[in-house]
């Protein structure tokens, strides 16, 4: 880290209660719903188990993020780290033409690893990384973000997102102040497509808190597909991470029951049943079946 950053002695007990203390003024002053906890690897996590316990008794409900990716953090302390396994692997899939099961494998390894039930922070854009509209170009960047809203764990929406803002965000440019073009001339509806996201996302259990059921396809090497399941609701989700057009087949149990959701701004649409789904380069489906018999 530089060296305007002090390494605090966490083996002191009079530096844990100082920080504490720090971390229960801004939850009482500012009344902040959280903390995002930087580089939280780098601190001991018995500390963090020890503030959350301290915080839970006067603020329960406080939120901690973790930006780290390791297995305890998760046990006592965090209710979300980030998901940095599956972020790489989207850019491999993407940027390098690795098939798209390396996503389906990353997150296996990562549900066999962390305490059960553990949540992450599904993200596709960060600060420390090149802008997703400038990996993926921004069809790409779409296609990604909407499986971070479809998939388990929590979306991270990363600022100007939303209108595909390119602007550098690494260092130095971390450390400066950069203009976001909010009323971009040219720029897709992304807005309107990310709110309507957002609201299905919020409206709809399945998505929010369900199973995710990997599903099989056609065209495996291009084309993720899996079901979000709860309480008799099933939500199919079909992205095409290729520039690719492409025709995908998905076997499922009575695939005519599903129907496509309608997103405004959504100009990649996919198009037909799980039998023959035409997907656009990336192209990508969010259906749900409609009439389950339970």
């Amino acid at each position: 880290f530089p060296v305007t950053i002090a390494a605090l002695d966490y083996t002191q007990t009079k530096t844990r209660q100082a920080m504490i203390e720090v971390m229960r003024y801004w939850l009482q002053e500012a009344k902040v719903d959280g903390f995002r906890c930087d580089a939280a690897c780098f601190v001991p996590v018995d500390f963090w188990e020890e503030a959350r316990a301290v915080l839970d008794q006067t603020h329960p409900g406080v939120l901690l993020l973790a930006e780290a990716e390791d297995p305890p953090f998760l046990a006592k302390a965090f209710d979300l780290d980030y998901d940095w396994p599956l972020y790489h692997s989207l850019n491999r899939v993407v940027l390098e033409g690795k098939p798209a099961t390396d996503l389906r494998k990353t997150w296996e390894a990562s549900q066999a690893r962390f305490p059960k039930g553990s949540r992450h922070l599904r993200f596709s854009d960060n600060h420390d990384q090149l802008r997703a509209v400038v990996r993926y170009g921004i069809d790409g960047a779409i296609a990604a973000q909407a499986l971070m809203f479809t998939l388990d764990g929590v979306p991270l929406v990363y600022n100007g997102m939303e209108v595909g803002d390119a602007t550098e965000s690494m260092a130095p440019a971390l450390f400066e102040t950069r203009k976001i073009e909010w009323e971009s001339v040219g720029c897709p509806p992304i807005r309107d497509l990310y709110r309507a996201l957002i609201a299905f996302r919020k409206e709809n259990k399945a998505i929010t808190s369900g199973e995710v059921v990997w599903l099989e396809n056609s065209r495996k090497d291009e084309v993720i597909t899996f079901l979000r399941k709860k309480d008799g609701k099933e939500v199919l989700v079909a992205i095409n991470l290729s520039n690719r057009p492409l025709v995908v087949s998905i076997p499922t149990t009575k695939p005519d029951e599903f129907r496509p959701v309608e997103f405004p701004g959504h100009l990649k649409k996919g198009v037909g049943t799980p039998t023959r789904l035409q997907l656009p380069g990336f192209g990508w489906s969010v259906m749900e079946r409609k009439d389950l018999k339970t």
